[in-house]
Formats: structure tokens, C-alpha cells, sequence
């Protein structure tokens, strides 16, 4: 496990936090989408690494050498099991905090940023459909939307008087390992 995990975790509870035991659900239930897309695509799963940003699943075969439609079921997986969910948690069971939280985690993860699976996905097509030159140009780009996303997050908390600081180190964290 990396230090970010550990980090984004005390942060989190630190802060005063009243949502970390949800927030920290609505994450599991998302891995849980990717563990159940892989286990559904016969790949086996060969360790779960837990960093600032979540958790990185190692597999074998690597989820690169799938088929496109098969990687991609899997990287959007997550934000699949997030969006139901949500939908169970508020329209079944009127558990509104947790339906707002995981779509909100869904929501996130579907950021072209290089580390959330958005970013994964785009990075899977552009490998499969196009020139090294143009993957390469794509995960620059990345990088600078996930950096502009945790500036535009700082000035939106600022702007509004409502400052946390669990987003933007969470966000700090995620580039400085994806990069």
C-alpha cells in the first residue's frame, strides 16, 4: 500500500469528515464493479494496491492485452456499479447520502484524467485505434485536465467559502502518482 491511501484516509477522517464511512463504502462498491468485470471476463486477479487515488488491481493477463470491449467493460465497471447503486441506495432504500455519494463517485471517475477510469478508457482506445505519437499526446493532456480539475476544485471550495481539504491533497496526491 502506498502512503497516499493512508493519507487520503486520516485527511479525511481528520477533517471531521461526517461522510468518510460512506464515502469509504461507495469506493468498495466501486471496486467491487471492477473486481465482478473481471472475474465475469475469465482474468485473474493477482493483487489489489491501495493508493491515494483508490486502488490499482493487477491481473493476469494485464487488462492491455484484452479485446477493447472486454477492457473497457471492465474499467467502466466501477462507475456502472456506482450509478445503480446510487439509484438503489435513493430511490429504494432513501438512503439520499448514499446515493449522492456514489454517483458523485461515478461522476469523478468518469474524468478524462490519466489516473480515474474516464482516463483509462481513453487511454485504452487511443492505444488500440491510433499512433504512438497520439497516445502519447493523450496521457500529456491527462495530465494537464487533472491538474486543472484540482485548481478549478481549490478556487470553486474558495469561491464559495466552503474549503475542504481533503479534495484538492486527495486530487495532488492522484497526479504526483500518475505521473
Amino acid at each position: 500500500m502506498h502512503f497516499g491511501f493512508f493519507a487520503v484516509i486520516a485527511i479525511m477522517l481528520s477533517s471531521g469528515s461526517i461522510m468518510a464511512e460512506e464515502v469509504l463504502i461507495c469506493c468498495a462498491l466501486h471496486e467491487c464493479g471492477h473486481f465482478a468485470a473481471m472475474r465475469l471476463c475469465r482474468v485473474k486477479i493477482i493483487a489489489f494496491d491501495a493508493y491515494g487515488g483508490g486502488m490499482k488491481i493487477t491481473a493476469d493477463p494485464p487488462i492491455g492485452y484484452l479485446s477493447l470491449g472486454r477492457e473497457l467493460f471492465i474499467l467502466l465497471a466501477g462507475c456502472g456499479v456506482n450509478l445503480i447503486s446510487s439509484l438503489v441506495f435513493g430511490g429504494l432504500l432513501k438512503m439520499n447520502t448514499y446515493a449522492l455519494i456514489s454517483l458523485s463517485l461515478c461522476v469523478f471517475n468518469l474524468l478524462p484524467c490519466a489516473a480515474f477510469d474516464g482516463g483509462q478508457a481513453i487511454k485504452a482506445i487511443a492505444v488500440k485505434l491510433c499512433v504512438p505519437q497520439t497516445v502519447f499526446f493523450i496521457e500529456k493532456l491527462q495530465f494537464y485536465c487533472g491538474a486543472a480539475f484540482t485548481l478549478i476544485a481549490i478556487l470553486a471550495m474558495l469561491t464559495e467559502g466552503h474549503f475542504n481539504i481533503t479534495l484538492p491533497l486527495t486530487m495532488l496526491l492522484i497526479l504526483w502518482e500518475s505521473r
